[in-house]
């Protein structure tokens, strides 16, 4: 593959969970990422992903408060805000695992509608606009699938997953909702900021330049450190009067006395 450079390469161990944070059967594993933030990973061959994928890039977390009771069927896993159940190794179902989100009557489980979640608006060329399970809801949780997400390998390139292998994210975060937003973030990666480079200015002035004037116009923007992407010279870089025509807005010939 191509090198396009630092800028997209992958930063694999950020997508590792720390040990600390991880809670392992022969078919599951639970990772803890923040108080608010699971991850629920299920597969018969104990096959676990720890690469990135197309939506996940981070899970190297601190390591969150939370108590884990379990035995050799059951196990409880609980946090600040929420509390799971689950009968260990068995597949994941309605009634294998449930969430409770603390202090409410509300519950999560495998399949859960999630009906009251606010839907997200996007846009495409390609498509008209689209809506779109968001992140918010009035539940005070919501889930992410990431099963069938491609993986990303230490060169950039697209692999398939394991067979089988069930992968989601819940959010159990009740009404904080700015946190739930920055749990995402981290999660996902954050948006990147524009290159300088790509921010240059656009300069149009409606000024007689001439060569010299140009240079040290060029010279000013390098002096003060500020880009410079298209610079637009107005009328007078072309022969303005032709006979009886004068003032003309347009052409393809230089002013021979302004530019040498």
């Amino acid at each position: 593959m191509y090198d396009l450079g630092n800028q997209f390469h992958f930063n694999m161990q950020m997508a590792n969970a720390r040990n600390e944070s991880v809670i392992k059967g022969n078919c599951f594993r639970f990772t803890i990422l923040t108080e608010r933030l699971i991850r629920i990973e299920y597969n018969k061959a104990g096959v676990f992903i720890d690469a990135p994928t197309e939506l996940v890039l981070c899970r190297n977390f601190p390591i969150p408060k939370f108590e884990v009771v379990q035995d050799s069927k059951y196990l409880e896993l609980s946090t600040k805000y929420f509390k799971l159940s689950y009968t260990k190794d068995a597949p994941i179902t309605a009634s294998s695992l449930k969430i409770v989100l603390n202090n409410t009557d509300f519950m999560w489980y495998y399949g859960y509608p999630e009906v009251k979640t606010y839907d997200s608006l996007f846009y495409s060329f390609e498509e008209k606009e689209k809506y779109t399970k968001g992140l918010f809801s009035t539940e005070g949780f919501a889930s992410i699938n990431d099963s069938n997400t491609r993986l990303i390998d230490p060169n950039g390139n697209f692999a398939n997953r394991p067979k089988d292998s069930l992968d989601i994210y819940v959010f159990m975060y009740n009404n904080d909702f700015d946190l739930a937003l920055k749990d995402y973030i981290n999660l996902t990666g954050k948006p990147q900021m524009l290159p300088r480079y790509a921010l240059g200015n656009w300069w149009s002035r409606n000024y007689t330049y001439d060569d010299e004037s140009i240079k040290q116009l060029v010279r000013n923007f390098e002096r003060k450190k500020i880009p410079i992407s298209v610079m637009v010279f107005d009328h007078d870089w072309h022969i303005r009067d032709v006979g009886d025509i004068k003032k003309l807005k347009t052409g393809f010939t230089f002013n021979n006395r302004l530019f040498q």
